[in-house]
């Protein structure tokens, strides 16, 4: 096949709607339910969604956080599914566990669905405190899987200056290690067709306001560039 007609989307994704409907349908769905009032814990509800089954269309399991005013929000897997798959085969790789944000106390669980799916315990709470030290966040809102690794995106930061995070992904070839070093030298581009100012233009403007810029490989799916700029305090 000519080079200019290959395929050159992620390859996390499916090449086409119909090779995501022809997914296995799920016969479990997890629900995020919370008290309003936040005077009783929030908790993970379970509905059977498998058609003809004597439960169908039902909550047949119920699991509550240990602490009250979590407020549960947009939760995801581990690994990828339905739209998104790492190998585009169904493969999901160990769709094991849930990350579920708590937006008002920012408190993350993880639910482990393996040895119960119907009631699944909590084997682990990231506290607020640690994901200020970790990550400079606070407030987490939504769980997004990809390529080896879990993104959460948040609404405030640590403390009162707290840091912005804007992320830039690409959907061309990963780097190898000494171009990944390399990426944010003037005129240094592994494509002929750039100039290489941007990316070091954009790391010393962000520089000069207190930030900073970093570079990763999106597994096999390409490049990320983040840039993290501090609160007004901070610049």
């Amino acid at each position: 096949m000519p080079a200019e007609h290959q395929h050159r989307l992620d390859p996390t994704f499916y090449r086409s709607p119909a090779d995501a409907a022809a997914a296995p349908a799920e016969k479990l769905a997890y629900l995020a339910t919370f008290s309003r009032p936040a005077d009783k814990p929030d908790a993970l509800a379970v509905v059977d969604v498998e058609p003809g089954s004597p439960s169908y269309a039902s909550v047949i399991g119920f699991t509550e956080l240990p602490n009250t005013g979590d407020e549960l929000h947009h939760f995801g897997w581990n690994a990828c599914s339905s739209a998104l798959c790492p190998t585009g085969d169904h493969q999901h790789g160990d769709r094991r566990y849930l990350i579920v944000p708590g937006l008002r106390s920012s408190r993350l669980h993880v639910f482990d669905v393996e040895a119960n799916p119907t009631e699944p315990p909590i084997v682990k709470v990231l506290g607020p405190e640690e994901l200020g030290k970790r990550a400079s966040y606070s407030r987490p809102h939504t769980v997004h899987c990809g390529p080896g690794a879990v993104f959460v995106s948040c609404l405030g930061g640590d403390g009162e200056e707290g840091l912005l995070t804007v992320s830039v992904a690409d959907h061309g070839p990963a780097l190898d290690a000494e171009h990944l070093e390399r990426v944010f030298e003037p005129f240094f581009s592994p494509n002929r067709a750039a100039r290489g100012l941007e990316v070091a233009l954009a790391k010393r403007i962000v520089e000069q306001h207190g930030g900073s810029v970093r570079a990763a490989n999106r597994g096999r799916a390409g490049l990320c560039l983040a840039l993290l700029i501090p609160g007004s305090g901070g610049a």
